[in-house]
């Protein structure tokens, strides 16, 4: 694994991390920063692995279908377009607590998978 891609992997679980702590302290905005966040990290360290681009979101998102397609997997893209909501959410301000212990555990399972990934 590349310098690069270790990085990207120890900050997206130091995102997840914060996010716990965001969500203690009921804080969901900031925390639904660092879910996205986490999991764009973690797609990052896979992509840049890889050799693909990963600096914007449109690069996160091609990352994530090719991965899928790879993989055979739709569920994967899925899981990454649940962790974009979150990012809505921050930048909108939109709190909502329906379906969000299930949508925390799709972006965990989704960066668990991308950090499986590297090894």
């Amino acid at each position: 694994m590349s310098p690069m891609s270790q990085q990207h992997a120890r900050t997206a679980q130091d995102f997840l991390d914060a996010a716990d702590g965001h969500f203690a302290a009921a804080e969901p905005l900031p925390a639904y920063e660092n879910m996205w966040r986490a999991a764009a990290y973690a797609l990052a360290a896979v992509a840049r692995q890889r050799g693909w681009p990963a600096d914007d979101a449109r690069a996160l998102q091609t990352a994530a279908d090719r991965l899928a397609d790879a993989a055979g997997d739709h569920h994967l893209r899925h899981q990454f377009a649940i962790a974009q909501q979150f990012r809505a959410r921050f930048n909108y301000g939109f709190v909502e607590g329906h379906h969000l212990a299930d949508y925390c555990r799709q972006i965990r399972q989704f960066v668990a998978r991308m950090l499986a990934l590297l090894e």
